[in-house]
């Protein structure tokens, strides 16, 4: 869903023009399922080096980035912020990506945050909550302003379920063959090994679900 950020930045250029303060390029790690190649076929989720600090930069259960120090990674969360109000946007208020950790160019295991309304919530696991926390903690900053995001979309017409639920359990899994509630209706196309040591952050999903036939060229215009 970031490329659908990158897009409607690329369109709304057309107009205003490139600002004077920099975008940040941002990107999801790469990420592959490994098969160890002797009798027990091990399967493994390897994921892209992430350098440098690692941070937490949006808290999945707020829509209020994290504020930092440095300015380079202050300037991440608020383009980040960003994201999220684009994506709330584009996909009519439907789906918006948090939980947004990792590096200043690579990110890694985000958490899909969709609309209740749409009974989908077991597709994304336990951690897709707090639905209303953007429309309700949501701040625009530099890029919602210079890229004209509407903010309505946060006005009269708020989003379905605003009201917070309590925090809920750690979706980290305690058992290798663990699922969270709804995804164990899917097939298993990859499972996390929790002890394979192939990078710096490995996210505790066992499933990926493939979304990338989905066509939504029509978001960005």
């Amino acid at each position: 869903m970031i490329d659908i950020v990158y897009k409607y930045i690329a369109v709304q250029e057309k107009t205003v023009g490139k600002p004077a303060f920099q975008v940040p390029e941002m990107q999801f790690v790469r990420a592959g399922l490994a098969i160890c190649q002797n009798d027990t076929k091990d399967p493994y989720l390897v994921e892209e080096w992430i350098d440098g600090r690692f941070v937490k930069y949006i808290h999945n259960r707020s829509g209020r980035p994290r504020q930092f120090d440095d300015a380079k990674y202050d300037l991440q969360a608020r383009f980040l912020s960003f994201c999220q109000h684009v994506q709330f946007v584009k996909t009519d208020k439907a789906a918006y990506v948090s939980d947004f950790q990792g590096g200043l160019e690579l990110l890694t295991d985000p958490q899909i945050i969709s609309d209740p309304e749409l009974n989908i919530n077991a597709i994304f696991g336990d951690g897709n909550i707090n639905y209303g926390a953007l429309a309700k903690d949501h701040e625009c900053n530099e890029f919602c302003d210079f890229y004209h995001v509407p903010k309505e979309i946060f006005g009269s017409k708020e989003p379905f379920k605003t009201t917070i639920p309590p925090a809920p359990r750690s979706i980290t899994p305690t058992g290798k063959d663990e699922l969270p509630p709804g995804l164990d209706l899917l097939p298993k196309k990859s499972v996390h090994n929790p002890t394979a040591k192939v990078s710096k952050m490995q996210g505790p999903s066992h499933c990926t679900i493939d979304l990338t036939t989905v066509d939504d060229d029509d978001l960005y215009t």
